[in-house]
């Protein structure tokens, strides 16, 4: 493809090239914790009303007899769509709980699409390999592939762009990358599929959905549904316009510091983080500053009748997140009044607190709440001190550094008690102590139950899979097969029979 940079051709190569050998041991295991920890939230999603209209849609419109361009659905009775129709329909489902990783400098997250993505791609490496099936070192290797790519495409995305777009936007080109090395595309169709990827993403400006909160979400299914779509229509010889995010990097010194460290500095270690609650990431350090209040606190009973107010102090971008009673699940996860007042109350926000909008309990709190703007908590606040990547960027160089909160609990008798500045749990580019792999685990578990699964052969199966036998599994399909035939006695569509 023309005006390809040199760089950009470096990218191409390398989404080919590298091999499960050349990646570091702690980048390789991180990309199995990402991976336990989004199939638990995929399967979690079945609770939302959004899996039971994923799956109907999918089902009416993206058949596929065509076994090598099939994919299942997660938790389905096994039912098979096309590749575009699992990757859109099982993104959609794990969007839908706001409980997916996140990484900093692209304000969104990525695992959501490629997770999905990659497990739809599964029949078509088949075709392309003599029938070779995707074994778990290649699988493991693909999957951090789009993780890399991802991250720098959203970091990109913002440096070029005034307003944040969803992660739908920039994650569609992790995946198409991913594709695009399973099909072992030419580097001419990679170029073509990238530049369908980016240009064909959605636009979708997430404070729109922010200020007004409803199934769309961050994106991430159309941004998967893209991805795939760009990398089977590159190689059917569609052509695209070069991706404006990887080839302007000879002109944007920022540009190029993002995508020249790529296969020498793992992002996936680096800027890559997990969500305690399910909520948005925004809300979720006052969260952390509830906990605290409870931690430092243990002798005060913090209950309706003993409270006379809740002040919130945190940066702009959050105090845009809902503040009134919500009436969807959706609403609840970008709501900052409610997901407080119920942390206080329960503690851990999960997916069935999430559909708990009646709760009276929580709607009295809720009135006591003040959400303030921290004016400390500016673009600059912490400049440098998470600054971990090789980056000449001082725009985003503060990219979720300001993402802090702090509360104040005033009890009746006028009594005062301060959480102190709070960062997000498990965060640990703000110094929080990150997750565990047994802290990873226990929430896979929890989602699991939650969800009402049954079947504890097949839950510790998946995790076994994830997280001790990936590299000796010769074929990827067992993974897919189990979460399709997966069954959640507390899902949406058996709340509604």
């Amino acid at each position: 493809m023309e005006y390809q940079s040199s760089l950009s051709s470096k990218v191409i190569e390398w989404i080919h090239n590298v091999q499960y050998e050349d990646i570091p041991f702690e980048a390789l295991h991180e990309a199995k914790r990402a991976l336990l920890d989004t199939i638990g939230i995929g399967i979690a999603g079945q609770l939302t009303q959004v899996s039971t209209i994923a799956h109907n849609f999918v089902l009416s419109q993206y058949g596929s007899s065509d076994y090598h361009h099939s994919a299942k659905l997660w938790c389905s009775n096994n039912k098979s769509v096309s590749m575009c129709g699992a990757a859109l329909a099982n993104a959609w489902i794990i969007d839908s709980i706001d409980m997916h990783d996140t990484g900093h400098y692209t304000k969104g997250h990525a695992g959501c699409a490629l997770i999905p993505s990659l497990l739809s791609c599964i029949h078509i490496y088949e075709k392309n390999n003599e029938n070779k099936k995707l074994n778990g070192k290649e699988f493991l290797t693909t999957l951090i592939v789009g993780y890399e790519i991802a991250y720098r495409a959203g970091h990109s995305l913002h440096v070029t762009v005034p307003d944040i777009h969803s992660s739908g936007s920039w994650a569609s080109l992790g995946c198409s990358a991913m594709l695009c090395r399973l099909l072992k595309l030419s580097y001419d169709s990679t170029a073509h599929a990238l530049g369908i990827a980016e240009y064909y993403g959605p636009r979708s400006q997430i404070m729109r959905c922010v200020n007004y909160p409803t199934m769309l979400k961050d994106g991430l299914g159309q941004g998967a549904l893209v991805g795939i779509s760009s990398a089977l229509l590159g190689e059917l010889g569609f052509t695209g316009s070069p991706a404006v995010t990887m080839t302007k990097v000879d002109d944007n010194k920022v540009l190029f510091d993002i995508w020249n460290s790529l296969g020498k500095e793992y992002r996936i270690n680096i800027v890559h983080v997990y969500k305690y609650h399910a909520c948005c990431y925004w809300a979720q350090p006052s969260l952390n500053a509830i906990d605290k209040i409870k931690q430092k606190y243990p002798n005060v009973t913090f209950m309706n009748n003993t409270i006379s107010s809740i002040d919130i102090y945190t940066f702009f971008e959050a105090t845009h997140l809902l503040q009134t009673v919500p009436k969807t699940s959706d609403q609840v996860q970008y709501s900052i009044s409610f997901s407080t007042a119920a942390a206080l109350i329960y503690g851990r926000i999960g997916p069935k607190l999430l559909n708990a909008i009646n709760d009276q309990k929580i709607i009295n709190l809720m009135e006591k709440i003040h959400i303030h703007i921290d004016p400390q908590l500016g673009p600059t606040f912490m400049l440098g001190v998470r600054d971990q990547i090789s980056t000449t960027d001082n725009k985003n160089i503060s990219a979720m550094t300001s993402n802090a909160s702090t509360i104040i609990i005033t009890l009746c008798d006028g009594s005062q008690y301060d959480s102190g500045l709070s960062f997000v749990k498990w965060d640990k580019i703000a110094g929080e102590k990150e997750p565990s792999d047994e802290e990873l685990i226990e929430k896979y578990m929890w989602l699991c139950k939650e969800a009402g699964v049954e079947d504890q052969q097949a839950i510790e199966q998946l995790k076994d899979i994830c997280m001790q036998d990936m590299e000796n599994i010769e074929d990827m399909n067992i993974l897919q097969d189990i979460l399709a035939d997966l069954d959640c006695t507390n899902s949406y569509k058996y709340q509604t029979t």
